[in-house]
């Protein structure tokens, strides 16, 4: 939907572009997801934000070798350069994946934040399956054209948050702990910031934005723009965390309940529609590419409206196995970006990356992921290591067919 939105225009200046992208990034899954990781660790969660804020910088780097070329897709940009059909119907597939697991992503940030509302399950699921329906029967395509009312009313609410802790903040709140580090296990402040920033410059929706933006400088002021706008909603959005935390309230949905405590029931109920809305609208998108593509890659007959309808229903079963967010959209970026992100970035610094180099560094970088990550749970290293694992895999197979 937003690049339907997105293709309209394709004389974006920097203030626009620095809009777009950031219209396409400020969501219900990333307000949910970094006010809970604000709640347990601080200012340091910031790195959350941090990530895709960088990404942003890069992406001047795709607008240098996109003008170039007339690419419309990532998936075009590959294909440019790898010519082997098989390796790219694997990476859609890995796309679809992750397209999957971003739909659980925010699965699991509408179930908390109508967890304070709704104490029955059935009523969840009955909302959720509602939601589905309407994604399912296409017609809810003007929610993703409300995108700039739905930030514009966040930055209020942000703002009356603040207001209210300048002007009466009589809290009990040690702010000082705000930048104390808080250590643990699920402490992983590189996997914060490297999955964001990957998946930022291989995202179809930043891929739209720079192809559709006038040159490369506007691109450049643009992300500039965009990056420091970005870092500074993150930072509110990581401190109402840590005073919900401060306050002793629930971590569920505790960026509605600090807004329900400082400024009133009117002020929280206007708060909890927009990010409503916010997270339907991917829903919507998310659900719908899902089913386009799962169709696409696996030839199937059925309708988009039926596949949509029983993925919506699959997303339930596993939904329910998850209660963070962030986890579950890391786990989204992760595979995609340690398959795509080394072979992508290697077409925009190489005159000619060989297509094995490419097919092996994402074998490396996927399995790596699922090794580090997802079996031996290193949350804070494991990225890393599967992303060097990508990059030596491509620069051996690089050098070494290069000689042969």
């Amino acid at each position: 939907m937003k690049l339907d939105f997105l293709t309209k225009n394709s004389k974006l200046n920097w203030f626009l572009f620095g809009l777009s992208i950031l219209a396409c990034q400020i969501g219900g899954g990333t307000i949910i997801g970094l006010s809970e990781l604000g709640y347990e660790f601080g200012f340091y969660s910031i790195f959350g934000g941090l990530g895709i804020s960088t990404g942003f910088i890069f992406l001047y780097l795709i607008k240098k070798h996109s003008s170039k070329n007339n690419f419309q897709t990532v998936t075009q940009v590959l294909a440019s350069q790898y010519k082997n059909t098989k390796y790219l119907k694997i990476i859609s597939i890995l796309q679809n994946i992750s397209f999957f697991l971003i739909s659980v992503g925010m699965y699991v940030a509408l179930k908390n934040l109508t967890t304070p509302i709704f104490e029955s399950k059935l009523v969840f699921y009955t909302l959720w399956m509602g939601i589905v329906f309407i994604a399912s029967s296409g017609n809810f395509r003007f929610i993703s054209k409300i995108n700039g009312f739905q930030v514009l009313i966040m930055f209020i609410c942000f703002g009356l948050v603040f207001f209210k802790l300048c002007f009466y903040g009589n809290l009990d709140i040690n702010y000082i702990k705000f930048f104390k580090l808080n250590k643990t296990e699920s402490f992983a402040p590189i996997r914060w910031f490297l999955l964001p920033f990957m998946f930022t410059i291989i995202g179809q929706d930043m891929f739209m934005n720079v192809i559709n933006t006038k040159d490369k400088k506007n691109v450049l002021i643009g992300s500039i723009f965009a990056a420091f706008f970005y870092t500074i909603f993150c930072l509110a959005i990581v401190f109402i965390g840590f005073i919900g935390n401060e306050l002793g309230l629930k971590k569920a949905s505790v960026i509605g309940n600090v807004v329900l405590h400082l400024t009133g029931t009117l002020s929280a109920g206007v708060f909890f529609v927009v990010i409503f809305l916010a997270i339907v609208t991917t829903i919507n998108a998310v659900l719908n590419v899902c089913s386009y593509m799962t169709k696409n890659d696996l030839k199937l007959t059925y309708k988009n409206r039926d596949l949509t309808i029983f993925i919506g229903v699959c997303i339930i079963f596993i939904g329910d196995k998850f209660s963070e967010v962030i986890y579950v959209i890391h786990t989204a970026y992760g595979i995609t970006s340690m398959a795509i992100f080394i072979p992508f970035l290697m077409i925009m610094l190489l005159k000619n990356p060989n297509t094995l180099a490419a097919i092996f560094s994402s074998i490396s970088g996927v399995l790596g992921f699922l090794y580090f990550d997802i079996i031996n749970k290193d949350l804070f290293l494991g990225d890393l290591k599967a992303l060097i694992m990508s990059i030596l895999t491509f620069a051996f197979f690089q050098l070494f067919l290069k000689k042969s």
